[in-house]
């Protein structure tokens, strides 16, 4: 597809729904990591109906650690806990 960012799953996932995946439908947010404090950016699909006291399961590329993040603002379970 041309100027389009799109990938093909592999065939054995196409059965899934996965047949094209687009980078449209991701959403970046930042958090901070508890661990490092350095700002981490994270990726997930974009689900508007996912907003709000949802929080994420992310694999943080600081510290190499998982994290529960609140994606509307950023902050993880532990900076909750702490205010």
């Amino acid at each position: 597809m041309a100027g389009g960012r799109f990938t093909s799953a592999p065939r054995h996932l196409r059965g899934f729904g996965l047949g094209r995946l687009s980078f449209r439908d991701m959403a970046a947010f930042l958090y901070r990591c508890p661990t490092t404090g350095l700002r981490v950016q994270g990726w997930l699909a974009d689900n508007p109906a996912q907003r709000g006291e949802h929080y994420e399961l992310v694999s943080c590329l600081a510290c190499a650690g998982r994290h529960l993040v609140n994606t509307t603002t950023g902050k993880t379970l532990a900076d909750e806990d702490k205010d």
